[in-house]
């Protein structure tokens, strides 16, 4: 495994995008990249990065993304990279008819200015919703004090002292839930879900309905981090719509972790595929690995929210050799439980 500084963000965007391709070059991967999200700290062009290994028959494809979350993508890129230097997963996928595809930098802009977001501060894992519905945001129930709780979420005295004022009025998971599980109200705050789908999903859409068309089965592993346990990973299911039989018996060869989110997100990516793929069979699983306390990792998230230069990295990749180390070893090792469950 490589060191921690060979492996972060010391040495740009560009470094991290370099090396994932030429890795999957190697493999015999098929590459390819989106058009530009903009600019990076250094001028360069921001783009997400996919790699391809097509089984010619398959029916079945396994996706891995980095990056939904930007900043949250140098552990999942780190990952892919030490996947792709292990050449027998390619190889077994391969020989069982599954398709492989590599996501590298969902969110290049979050990923390259060491934020959640993207340009337009929306985050990109609240902003599944079918924004063509109308009636989209009328199936959530608002009370004034949630909206009230939004309007706030880019001035952090008034958030904190709004939030605190609701302690012990409202149970803490409806709490946690108002703030975390993703706004509509106020584009300028945190946990903003966006008023339209991002062109950063429709890219990834266009992209991988290259090799999902027409196919049966779509797993997919989401790598993120914040969440949970200094170092430990938290394994759950994100929502889908009208989940079928055969979804709930994965379900249960592919058992969630002790630990869950106190709250649920709206709009989540997961909803976005399956509308756009309806005729397939979807399995979306998010891989958490926890880094510092959540009032901490609240505070940095409305600490950033507040200003327009790099944001706090170290709140999502923390400088530990040994957080780098277990956290890898955890994502290599759901990798290759997922997809060996996959050929089973």
């Amino acid at each position: 495994m490589k060191d921690l500084q060979a492996s972060s963000p010391s040495e740009g965007f560009m470094s991290a995008k370099n090396e994932f391709c030429k890795m999957a070059l190697a493999l015999g991967g098929e590459l390819t990249q989106s058009s530009s999200f903009g600019k990076g700290p250094n001028g360069e062009d921001l783009t997400q990065d996919f790699a391809f290994f097509r089984t010619p028959g398959a029916t079945r494809t396994f996706m891995h993304f980095s990056g939904v979350h930007g900043v949250e993508g140098w552990l999942g890129s780190h990952i892919q990279r030490q996947i792709l230097q292990q050449s027998e997963w390619v190889a077994k996928a391969k020989t069982a008819g599954v398709n492989l595809i590599f996501v590298h930098a969902f969110n290049p802009y979050g990923m390259a200015w060491q934020r959640r977001v993207n340009s337009a501060n929306v985050d990109l894992n609240r902003n599944g919703l079918d924004f063509s519905d109308p009636l989209v945001m009328t199936r959530f129930a608002v009370q004034p004090w949630q909206v009230g709780l939004w309007e706030s979420m880019h001035t952090p005295a008034l958030f904190w002292k709004k939030a605190l004022s609701q302690l012990g009025k409202v149970p803490f998971g409806l709490l946690a839930q108002t703030i975390a599980g993703g706004q509509f109200h106020n584009p300028r705050g945190i946990f903003f879900g966006g008023f339209s789908t991002q062109a950063e999903l429709q890219s990834v859409a266009r992209q991988i309905q290259k090799v999902i068309a027409g196919k049966k089965e779509v797993v997919v592993l989401d790598v993120h981090t914040g969440l949970g346990k200094f170092g430990q990973e938290m394994f759950f299911r994100a929502a889908l719509p009208d989940r079928n039989p055969a979804d709930q018996n994965r379900k249960a060869e592919l058992p969630a972790s002790s630990q869950e989110p106190h709250y649920s997100a709206r709009g989540e990516l997961s909803l976005y595929f399956a509308r756009e793929f309806p005729e397939l069979e979807w399995s979306y699983w998010i891989q958490e690995f926890g880094t510092w306390p959540a009032p901490y990792v609240l505070y940095r998230l409305l600490k950033d929210n507040q200003h327009s230069n790099l944001g706090s990295l170290s709140t999502f990749f923390p400088k530990s050799q040994w957080w780098l180390e277990n956290t890898t070893k955890q994502g290599l090792a759901r990798f290759a439980t997922v997809l060996e469950q996959m050929i089973a």
